[in-house]
């Protein structure tokens, strides 16, 4: 009986546990990104870290000229100056700009 009462009460740690996670899955709002703002993400973002970096969008250009015109696109994209690109500030500037 005491084993019964043990894992019983094991039971329903583990449903609270998992319920609760489950709670705030559900309640969680979905990222509401600008596929342009996905798309540059994905292609930009080597680290996977949600931002970009100068050095990682750098990483794709393919001359000097290309690199001074991506280092002055991404201080447009870089609305905080912190050195680094995120979803929000890309949504931010997709959206002004309208493009879809």
């Amino acid at each position: 009986m005491s084993q019964n009462k043990t894992i019983l009460s094991y039971f329903l740690a583990a449903s609270f546990a998992l319920s609760s996670f489950a709670i705030a899955q559900d309640t969680a709002a979905p990222a509401d990104n600008h596929p342009r703002a996905v798309l540059m993400m994905s292609k930009s973002d080597s680290n996977n870290d949600g931002q970009i970096s100068l050095p990682e969008f750098l990483s794709r250009a393919r001359s000097e000229d290309e690199k001074i015109k991506i280092t002055r696109g991404f201080k447009m994209f870089d609305a905080d100056e912190n050195g680094l690109v995120t979803y929000a500030e890309l949504n931010s500037r997709f959206k002004k700009i309208n493009l879809k």
